[in-house]
């Protein structure tokens, strides 16, 4: 059986700096004939969370670390909306507050099975996409985003096995 994955503050620990560090990439800053190598950023959302419903909504819910943080100290905000209103199917707060600056937000269109998602910073928009389904039977996603040589495409899809029981999973998942 395998061992429990650490709690939070085992996994982003001064003894454990590398867990959750990136090195951005950014080739036009960095001079070609100077090795340097960037500070890590660290990522927004922690190693370990859960989602909970808010407090107050049968419908909204919130990222915490634990059930009680959920009420008392949530992370993120999570406000979802019905196919007929005007605002986004789906939005993800900056804060654990609704009404914060927005981070993301989905808006699902039933008849043609996309998905258009919306980045954000800051509160301005900095990258929009849309998820179109592979097939008429297809679980299957994909989506593309601007790189610096092109276009880079995605997909987001039904998965089983190894993979996703080693992410404690269960058996069956998705992955990108």
């Amino acid at each position: 059986m395998a061992a429990a994955p650490p709690d939070y503050e085992t996994a982003t620990s001064a003894a454990n700096t590398g867990v959750r560090d990136t090195v951005p990439l950014n080739p036009e800053s960095t001079p070609q004939n100077t090795p340097q190598k960037p500070a890590p950023a660290k990522h927004i959302f922690p190693p370990a969370f859960g989602f909970y419903h808010a407090s107050g909504s049968s419908s909204d819910m919130c990222i915490a670390f634990s059930n009680d943080a959920a009420y008392s100290n949530p992370l993120f905000y999570i406000s979802t909306h019905g196919s007929f209103s005007s605002q986004p199917s789906v939005v993800l707060f900056s804060s654990g507050r609704q009404g914060s600056p927005p981070l993301a937000d989905a808006r699902f269109h039933s008849f043609s099975s996309t998905i258009d998602i919306t980045l954000y910073s800051a509160g301005k928009a900095i990258l929009s996409t849309t998820l179109e389904r592979e097939g008429a039977f297809s679980s299957a996603h994909s989506f593309s985003v601007p790189t610096p040589s092109g276009h880079q495409r995605f997909e987001w899809k039904s998965s089983s096995g190894a993979e996703v029981v080693s992410l404690q999973g269960g058996h069956r998942g998705r992955k990108l």
